[in-house]
């Protein structure tokens, strides 16, 4: 925030929680066993992942195992948003595996306590290149309840998959591919090739698979032949849509004719291809996708910008970002950016430098555009004087969260890093900082995350937001629709030493799904996130601990004093289950000799009688507990810190279709040498068409 605008208030409205009284939980004997009486909400210990895992270990994120120039993927390690389930990839094998291949696996939360199996079944056809990790079938999508999976492998899991048997090593493996691991245990082949065999080829990356949110349909971009009319052979990979037993062409149409032929792929949004395919089975795709080579000789299609497609689930195509104007932008057609799909389908944002309907300024950089399903309408929502940094958009699109350095609505200042919200179409300021929002440093945790409506957002950046000097290291920041912005890991007096990091929800170097447990309650009543920073007086050691923020109040998550570090795995969307992943032994069933094993941190959790998700833990009784020390001189430990609103600005009016827009001349990105002159009563920035 600007000195300009005075620093932050400082309020006294958080505090650590104190611990719950013994006669308000009822789990508080297996509280004191584990030594947890100190969380919060009557939150007990539950060990997740099994004590024997195989020799092996829970593979949490991409881990440094390098052969040569190959680093495999060992798939998504996530839990659901209900809490009751999660899975992890491991290098053991355990858990009855009736392949002996490693694999991913998960365990589901019973009445006695967390039970773990398998995600592959027994091999059909015996593979000679099992030993590979190219072939190992870990799960690389998976649906929001973790019932249904996809993998990539080159392991026959179906009779009718005859091209993984050959020759194959570590460096030239057999083909890839795609199968779906259904909840009932079924296991289905989906890129049945044209020729009775599997297509094979199904490259590994973001926008070459992607899986619906229900687990109902998937998306696979693939060279290989994979129906009758294919040619045997292209260069140009296509979308393919997976749904109902059946597979098609993303961009046939019903009359048998193609968008183009020159290479189709999964819209590719703000984290990955995720949300190019809705529940509903329509599907956002781009063409023409052509390989990096060129095109053939002839075939001048292939040379023009990629458009935004969409089809619906009837096999309509629809070309959402043709140009509605009687007369086209003279500066030609421009290649749009997609934000999202709303995961029902029923609408779709994208950008585009473009001018696309009557009602675009002309005077604007780069504008937003909605298109809704309902009345196939294009929507010009909003214009931007010079490129926006887009950082998260809601599940159901209705909420795009943005980064500007113009003064677009009240409150933003220019020259600024502004937080803004388009919400339904109108843009609305949150916060201001000195320097630029970065949210790309450090992996894994560094994101933007917002609830599935939108109406809570929360940030990890290294900016200040709300006048308090971050040091250079990440901290978190939570808007609330209506509510100003807090900073859940600001403690006034000291200065952060370490990195604060949200989850952002599934551990995998390839998509980010944003759609399993991450950091962010649903109704945005709370914050999960880790820090390496002791924030209240009961952590005391320079150890990575998890903390939840809940309604103000800053609570310690992990045991202190541990022997090891705890890394935020995700939180359900409820705020009820938090989970974990640490070497050290929270529990004392937890044998294994300092593996990584994954734990819940459950409301009214825990299980008695040792089961491996409960019982007595590593030290007994109140003995275990922090004493009730004084903060440091000048610490306010849990305090948080609320950015002040700027003095009102007058609001841009709003007029008819067809006012004079205002806004900077086009193309213009130079702050200091031009201003966005002020409206006249009358002048509108836009006529937003479409339902809302």
């Amino acid at each position: 925030m600007s000195l300009a605008l005075g620093m932050a208030a400082l309020t006294a409205a958080v505090a650590p929680q104190a611990s719950v009284a013994a006669d308000q939980c009822a789990n508080q004997q297996l509280r004191v066993e584990q030594g947890a009486t100190g969380l919060p909400e009557c939150r007990a210990f539950e060990m997740v992942s099994p004590v024997d895992k195989g020799f092996g270990s829970v593979y949490w994120k991409p881990q440094g195992i390098v052969f040569g120039s190959f680093t495999p993927n060992f798939g998504i390690a996530a839990g659901a948003t209900d809490g009751d389930t999660v899975i992890f990839p491991s290098w053991g094998i355990f858990a009855g595996t009736k392949n002996g291949l490693i694999q991913s696996y998960r365990s589901r939360r019973g009445a006695s306590g967390w039970a773990t199996t398998p995600t592959a079944p027994a091999l059909t056809v015996p593979d000679p290149n099992a030993i590979y990790c190219p072939c190992l079938p870990f799960w690389k999508a998976a649906s929001s309840d973790l019932g249904t999976g996809l993998m990539l492998t080159s392991n026959a899991w179906s009779p009718l998959d005859q091209n993984t048997v050959g020759p194959g090593d570590l460096f030239n493996p057999a083909p890839k591919d795609a199968y779906l691991r259904f909840p009932d245990e079924r296991t289905e082949l989906i890129s049945l090739g044209a020729d009775g065999l599997a297509s094979g080829y199904i490259e590994e990356g973001s926008t070459e698979f992607v899986l619906a949110q229900d687990g109902g349909g998937a998306l696979l971009r693939t060279a290989a032949r994979v129906l009758p009319e294919d040619p045997p052979f292209r260069e140009a990979p296509d979308a393919y849509l997976y749904r109902d037993g059946k597979i098609v062409e993303a961009a046939m149409r019903p009359d048998g004719t193609k968008v183009n032929n020159c290479g189709t792929a999964p819209a590719v949004g703000l984290d990955s291809a995720d949300s190019a395919l809705a529940t509903n089975g329509a599907v956002a795709f781009e063409a023409p996708k052509y390989p990096f080579v060129e095109p053939p000789e002839g075939n001048p299609d292939c040379l023009v910008n990629p458009q935004l497609f969409l089809r619906l689930p009837d096999g309509e195509i629809i070309d959402v970002s043709a140009s509605q104007r009687a007369v086209p932008d003279p500066d030609g057609d421009r290649a749009p950016r997609f934000l999202r799909m709303a995961d029902d389908g029923s609408r779709l944002l994208f950008t585009s430098t473009e001018m696309l309907t009557e009602d675009a300024p002309a005077a604007s950089y780069e504008y937003v555009y909605e298109y809704r399903v309902s009345d196939r309408s294009l929507n010009f929502l909003e214009a931007f004087p010079n490129a926006p940094n887009f950082l998260n958009v809601s599940e159901d699109a209705s909420h795009a969260f943005v980064e500007a350095t113009e003064a677009l609505a009240p409150g933003g200042q220019a020259g600024e890093y502004n937080l803004y919200v388009l919400n339904e179409g109108e843009l609305e300021w949150i916060a201001s900082a000195p320097t630029p929002l970065d949210t790309s440093a450090d992996f894994p945790g560094t994101a933007a995350i917002s609830s599935p409506d939108g109406k809570a957002f929360t940030i990890a950046t290294k900016s200040d937001l709300v006048g308090f000097d971050t040091n250079g290291r990440d901290q978190v920041y939570l808007h609330r629709e209506g509510k100003p912005l807090v900073c859940a890991s600001c403690v006034e007096g000291r200065a952060p030493q370490t990195e604060t990091l949200l989850s952002i929800g599934s551990y995998s170097i390839y998509n980010d799904h944003g759609r399993y447990a991450s950091s962010l309650a649903s109704d945005g009543s709370a914050v999960a996130f880790e820090t390496g920073d002791p924030l209240v007086p009961g952590d005391r050691d320079e150890n990575r601990d998890v903390y939840i923020w809940n309604e103000g109040e800053l609570s310690l998550l992990t045991p202190a004093p541990v022997q090891g570090n705890a890394y935020l795995l995700g939180m359900s969307t409820d705020a009820r289950d938090v989970f974990f992943t640490s070497t050290a032994p929270v529990l004392a069933q937890d044998v294994d000799g300092g593996d990584t094993d994954i734990y819940d941190v459950r409301i009214e959790g825990g299980f008695p009688g040792g089961d491996g998700s409960g019982g007595v833990g590593t030290c007994a009784g109140e003995s275990c507990q922090p004493p009730a020390a004084a903060p440091p001189p000048g610490v306010s430990p849990g305090s948080e810190l609320i950015a002040v609103p700027p003095r009102k600005a007058k609001p841009r009016a709003k007029g008819k279709k067809g006012a004079k827009h205002c806004s900077k001349p086009k193309g213009n990105r130079n702050r200091a040498n031009s201003k966005r002159p002020k409206c006249k009563q009358g002048q509108s920035k836009s006529n937003r068409g479409g339902a809302k």
